[in-house]
């Protein structure tokens, strides 16, 4: 029978925003440290299938990640100077 973990663990709620989602990421890392011990529901699957035969049929309508990446960069450097 799995153990019941306290949520949030203790410690957290004194943690400020960034440590909170620095802490957050540090756990994933964790989970994820061996990929293959990571369960993949099967609707992921069907949705990464979907989008790979969508790819297939069109294979330049999408945009490269590094122009992707970019605008979202953009996006984020826009809205970061709107709270200014």
């Amino acid at each position: 029978m799995a153990k019941t973990v306290s949520i949030p663990p203790p410690g957290f709620e004194g943690l400020t925003p960034d440590e909170k989602v620095q802490y957050v990421q540090d756990l994933w890392d964790y989970v994820v440290a061996d990929a293959s011990k990571v369960p993949v529901p099967d609707w992921h699957r069907r949705i990464l299938d979907e989008r790979l035969e969508e790819y297939r049929a069109a294979p330049n309508e999408g945009k490269a990640w590094p122009q992707v990446r970019d605008q979202l960069l953009r996006d984020l450097a826009e809205r970061k100077h709107g709270r200014d």
